[in-house]
């Protein structure tokens, strides 16, 4: 039976898309009829078994100011764990202390693909703003980076221009997709459908600097200012929370944090008049394509990616002028086709075009491998 390793940092208990990402694709994989077993940082080390694949946690470093995000720094426990699970194909989902594994696996004849969920560049620059040549040294270090791997995926244009700009040769898009069983149409809660303030915008997004959740909250301030009778939703958490909870404690919001459940996160993002992404850096934004889905309209920023898929319809994307933002909402809210069009778009997008797209792309038959701690 085909073996696949998903490795990943920067996961924590409130993980957002990656965590989604990486429990969608294994799901696929084991309807495939493919064994997987995902490796993540930790505050202990622990193995427990999903229908879908083997969890193993590792303890990592916690991250400060991170709202629990955790990095593996060494890898010898990891390689010990490959030794014995003996993979086909090793997925890594880190652009920074993983990255070794590849070269391992190389020695050994087991394929590497190193999934892309970040503008790395551009996510330091947000936290790290002076520091010199930053762009020299990322572009140096994608130079090494992806020609350790057998495949780089990006999942949208955007999110490959980091590696189309050095070339390489080994890049492939391929978008993530969508559970439809849950988020759909159905999951509306008429009692906050029919409330009676309008419009009632939610912002799913990691409370933190790069994501700029802040402006969805002036975006709010603007709309009642201007007589409205407005609500904002907040689902995430994060370093900016009790901050922003603190300065907009007067205007209508509902923080209502992390949701584990996937069914409730649906609920909420069925039942508003539309979803804001107001983060430059996406590459992807799960929350805004599972809006989608539900028939909820999107409000992004026009420099990330969501602007590809919202090109086709179901939204808009906006600079970063926020007279602008506000002018988008209330159009987009009164918009009376806009839901059947967020319907349609969402309908080009599954798991299981994802996964099939992944496993043509991989062609697991290979060497027999040599594994060596």
């Amino acid at each position: 039976m085909t073996r696949i390793v998903q490795v990943a940092n920067f996961y924590g208990p409130k993980s957002g898309g990656l965590k989604t990402s990486m429990v969608e694709i294994a799901k696929q994989y084991s309807r495939s009829g493919i064994e997987c077993l995902q490796i993540v940082p930790g505050h202990s080390y622990s193995r427990s078994n999903t229908n879908y694949s083997e969890l193993i946690t590792i303890p990592g470093w916690r991250i400060p100011f991170s709202g629990g995000y955790r990095v593996i720094i060494g890898t010898k426990k990891i390689k010990s764990l490959l030794t014995e699970y003996r993979p086909d194909l090793i997925e890594i989902n880190d652009r920074l202390t993983l990255l070794s594994l590849a070269t391992w696996a190389r020695k050994r004849n087991i394929k590497t693909v190193l999934f892309a969920h970040e503008i790395l560049v551009n996510v330091l620059k947000t936290f790290f703003p002076y520091v010199p040549y930053l762009t020299h040294i990322v572009k140096w270090h994608n130079l090494n980076s992806f020609k350790k791997f057998d495949h780089v995926i990006a999942t949208t244009n955007y999110a490959a221009q980091e590696f189309k700009a050095i070339n390489a040769n080994n890049l492939s898009v391929i978008p993530l997709g969508v559970d439809k069983e849950i988020f759909n149409e159905k999951r509306t809660n008429y009692e906050i459908r029919n409330h009676e303030q309008f419009p009632k915008l939610i912002l799913c997004s990691r409370l933190s600097k790069e994501k700029n959740p802040e402006l969805a909250f002036k975006v709010l301030q603007l709309l009642v200012e201007h007589k409205m009778n407005p609500h904002l939703y907040v689902i995430g958490s994060g370093p900016l929370k009790n901050r922003l909870m603190a300065k907009y404690k007067n205007l209508p919001i509902t923080f209502l944090g992390y949701i584990n459940s996937r069914k409730e996160l649906a609920k909420y993002l069925a039942s508003v008049d539309l979803v804001i992404a107001p983060g430059p850096n996406e590459t992807f934004c799960l929350a805004a394509l599972e809006a989608l889905s539900c028939g909820t309209p999107v409000i992004a920023s026009d420099k990330s990616a969501l602007k590809e898929i919202l090109v086709n319809g179901g939204g808009t994307y906006v600079d970063e002028n926020i007279d602008n933002w506000v002018e988008a909402v209330c159009t987009v809210a009164l918009d009376q086709n806009i839901r059947s069009e967020a319907l349609r778009n969402a309908n080009n997008y599954s798991w299981e075009q994802t996964v099939q797209k992944l496993l043509s792309l991989y062609c697991l038959t290979q060497p027999e491998k040599e594994l060596v701690a």
